[in-house]
């Protein structure tokens, strides 16, 4: 057996959950790094530069989600597969998830860099931000075939059982971005782009990662493979990856829709709270990217569990994932809550974006322990490829309860409301899907 893939089959659930999860903390962490970089830097221009990506960013999201079924479908076909010991079939799902992935990809690209300025005219009415903005945006939805390519590679080799390559390319794409991002941002060695400059590095460290990983995966040394062969659509496969990842992308979509929505609600009170949002939400994304780590290791667990008929051992993966993550989460959210001023400072000076930063914390903390285990029980449903019921507890928090909610609450509350709304909608979220949870429907495979 190759020295990166961990035998998720006879392993103890605890060491094949640390395995797998602790690279991917890792490669999540350098992918939220992304976003840090970018907020330290445009920071040090002002709150007009820090303000427009975060406002990019949720359209941005909508047209990323349509593809982002494509890695699930990989995940969970190719994990059953592993685990029903069907090599082969795994790498001709692999294949055409990748092939798919970049079609569609694409054709979100276009419509990403020929709706970025009327889109970002409803979002904020700033129109310095606008106009940044729609920069940031254009020049971000170019990379999306690539981030596509890297998503879909990494979901591949997690649910095959190696969660360390994943973390190579994490590692080789940040350092680029890191390294780039204030030469091209403040114009050391490159003309001074600003937030555009920002963009750029992003696309060039993506597009950089997404060849790399594909040399990797159509090459001869890893012991899973892409095929030249397997590129050619197999409509049969086409179709079950259609069945799983649509109703996934289409949720994810509606989701990003939702934040849009809300990012909106947030801008109507100003840049000063628009920037204290956004360094708020990036700093909660580093906390919460250690429960989506565990919950792709949950996805690969679940999905070569069922592959191999042991539901028994996918229910007790489950069980003891959301114990550790709501343990270790509430600690971190706990040092949130007391130094969430000291956090946004070390964005930025602006006195009113710290005082904001500071409220946002004192909220918005208390309640990421409770999303943090939902995200790891929704690696059930990912595993299993029955997305339809992830779908509908993803839409039911955010339009059955939060944005009700933010509409009611800020209207009389202002921006707090918003900040209890998260709250709120996070907790009856968990509960909503224990229930699910408890039909038990999840535990049927798909292949």
């Amino acid at each position: 057996m190759s020295k990166k893939k961990i035998d998720v089959l006879n392993g103890s659930v605890y060491a094949v959950l640390l395995g797998l999860s602790w690279p991917t903390v890792v490669s999540n962490l350098l992918q939220t790094i992304y976003n840090i970089t970018d907020a330290f830097w445009l920071g040090k221009l002002g709150k007009v530069e820090l303000a427009a990506p975060t406002v990019a960013f949720p359209i941005i999201f909508v047209f990323i989600s349509l593809s982002s079924g494509f890695s699930i479908a990989a995940s969970a076909l190719v994990s059953q597969h592993t685990g029903a010991r069907q090599k082969s079939m795994a790498e001709l799902v692999a294949t055409q998830c990748v092939s798919a992935s970049v079609v569609v990809s694409g054709l979100v690209a276009v419509l990403g860099v020929l709706l970025a300025r009327r889109v970002m005219s409803i979002m904020t009415p700033d129109p310095q931000v606008q106009e940044l903005a729609t920069t940031y945006m254009q020049i971000i939805s170019v990379s999306s075939p690539f981030m596509f390519i890297f998503l879909t590679s990494s979901s591949i080799l997690r649910a095959w059982g190696d969660a360390k390559t994943p973390m190579h390319f994490a590692i080789f794409s940040v350092v680029l971005n890191v390294v780039l991002d204030p030469l091209m941002i403040f114009g050391w060695g490159f003309p001074r782009m600003g937030v555009a400059g920002a963009a750029m590095a992003t696309l060039i460290a993506r597009a950089t990662v997404a060849l790399y990983s594909l040399g990797v995966l159509f090459g001869k040394r890893h012991e899973f493979s892409l095929h030249l062969k397997y590129l050619l659509p197999r409509w049969n496969v086409i179709r079950k990856i259609l069945a799983i990842g649509l109703p996934s992308s289409l949720g994810d979509a509606f989701t990003a829709l939702g934040f849009a929505f809300i990012m909106s609600v947030v801008a109507r009170f100003g840049t000063a709270v628009t920037s204290a949002y956004g360094v708020g939400n990036r700093v909660i994304s580093m906390i919460t990217m250690f429960s989506g780590a565990v919950s792709m290791a949950v996805a690969t667990m679940v999905g070569q569990f069922l592959g191999g008929d042991m539901v028994d051992k996918a229910k007790e993966t489950l069980l003891k994932a959301a114990v550790v993550t709501f343990l270790i989460v509430g600690t971190i959210c706990s040092l949130l809550f007391f130094y969430g001023e000291w956090i946004t400072r070390f964005f930025i000076t602006n006195p009113d974006v710290v005082q904001y930063g500071r409220t946002f914390f004192r909220y918005v903390s208390f309640s990421v322990p409770f999303f943090a285990v939902m995200n790891v029980l929704l690696g059930a449903f990912r595993g299993s490829g029955h997305t339809v019921q992830l779908t509908f507890i993803n839409l039911l928090r955010l339009w059955g309860i939060r944005i009700p909610l933010v509409v009611l609450m800020s209207s009389s509350l202002g921006v707090r409301g918003v900040f209890i709304a998260m709250i709120i909608s996070n907790i009856l979220a968990l509960a909503v899907t224990v229930v699910f949870l408890s039909n038990g429907k999840w535990a049927q495979k798909l292949i």
